[in-house]
C-alpha cells in the first residue's frame, strides 16, 4: 500500500518554483518500508526518517522536528492525494496567508466489496474509516469537533505547529490499536487560542481501507475510544456514580439495550445509530473513570 501511495505523489503536478520534501516517517516497521521508500528517492525529493519511539503521536511529532517547510501537509501511509493535492494547499496559502491551519475532503475506498449492511449504515459512519466532508465551499474553521478536518488530510503551518505538540497518550499505538484524536486535540487547541484555519474542498484524497475492518467490532472499537477522548476533554456535568454522572450510566444501558433489540428487528440504519451511541456512552463512562 506504502508503494501504491508514493507512486500517486508522482503524479502531483506541483508548480513552479515550489520547493518541496516528502518526509516518510518509519515507526519501527518490520515490513520492508525502508526498501519500499528509498525505491523512490530518485523520483520523489523523499527523505526517510526513523522514529524508534512507537506510537502516532511520536511520529508526527517527529515529522514536525524534521520538516524544512513553512507547511505541513499531513496525509496518512494508505490515502492517495488527488493530482492537485499540493497546488490546491498552495493556493489556500495564498488566499488565506494568515490561516495557520487547513483541511480538505477525504473519501473512502475499501479493498473489495462490503457487506450489503455495511453499504447502507456508511453513511453514518464514515468518520471511523476517516470519511470527511465540511461542503463544497471554503469555510472557516471551527473549534468544534464535528466541524474539524480529519488525520489523513489537513495541513498546518510550520512555526505555529511546533507550539502545539502532539500528545503521546493519543493517537494509534500498538498497545492501543484503536485510539485517536491526536490531531483533533492539536486542531482544537490551536482554534481555541484564535488561530485562523480554512477548509479546501479543493484538497481531495482518497483513505484505503482493508474489507476486514467493515464489522461493528470495528466500529464499537473506534467509537468507544473516542468517546473516552470527549468525555475527558469535556466532561459531562452530573452527580457522579462510580467516576461517571448518573445520567451517563442510564445512557449506557438504554443504548445498549436498544442496539440488542434493534439487531432482531430493526434496519440497519437505525440499530447503527444505537451501536454508535452505546460505544460512545461505554468509552465515556471508561475514560472518567480512569480519570479516578
Amino acid at each position: 500500500m506504502l508503494a501504491r501511495v508514493l507512486e500517486s505523489f508522482c503524479a502531483q503536478v506541483v508548480p513552479e518554483g515550489v520547493s518541496w520534501e516528502l518526509l516518510v516517517i518509519d515507526n519501527g516497521s518490520t515490513d520492508g518500508t525502508n526498501a519500499t521508500a528509498t525505491a523512490f528517492a530518485g523520483r520523489l525529493p523523499l527523505r526517510l526518517v526513523e522514529e524508534p519511539k512507537q506510537g502516532l503521536s511520536a511520529a508526527r511529532n517527529r515529522a514536525v522536528s524534521e520538516s524544512r517547510g513553512e507547511y505541513l501537509l499531513w496525509i496518512d501511509d494508505d490515502a492517495i492525494p488527488s493530482p492537485g493535492w499540493i497546488a490546491a494547499y498552495l493556493a489556500a496559502f495564498s488566499a488565506w496567508p494568515e490561516a495557520a491551519l487547513f483541511g480538505g475532503p477525504i473519501e473512502v475506498a475499501f479493498d473489495a466489496p462490503p457487506p450489503p449492511w455495511f453499504v447502507r449504515v456508511l453513511p453514518a459512519v464514515g468518520g471511523v474509516y476517516g470519511q470527511r466532508d465540511l461542503g463544497k465551499k471554503p469555510i472557516q474553521l471551527q473549534a468544534i469537533v464535528t466541524e474539524l478536518p480529519f488525520g489523513t488530510n489537513y495541513v498546518t503551518r510550520t512555526a505555529e505547529q511546533r507550539r502545539f505538540p502532539y500528545d503521546t497518550t493519543l493517537g494509534r499505538h500498538p498497545q492501543h490499536p484503536t485510539r485517536s484524536a491526536e490531531e483533533t486535540d492539536v486542531l482544537l487547541s490551536m482554534l481555541e487560542s484564535g488561530l485562523d484555519g480554512r477548509w479546501v474542498p479543493t484538497a481531495s484524497v482518497t483513505h484505503l481501507k482493508e474489507l476486514d475492518r467493515a464489522t461493528t467490532t470495528f466500529i464499537a472499537a473506534q467509537i468507544g475510544d473516542y468517546g473516552a477522548y470527549q468525555a475527558v476533554r469535556f466532561p459531562p456535568p452530573g452527580r457522579r456514580l462510580f467516576g461517571a454522572p448518573v445520567a451517563l450510566w442510564w445512557k449506557w444501558v438504554r443504548s445498549w439495550a436498544r442496539y440488542g433489540f434493534g439487531r432482531l428487528c430493526r434496519p440497519p440504519e437505525w440499530w447503527i445509530h444505537q451501536l454508535v451511541q452505546a460505544s460512545e456512552t461505554s468509552g465515556a463512562i471508561r475514560g472518567l473513570r480512569g480519570q479516578r
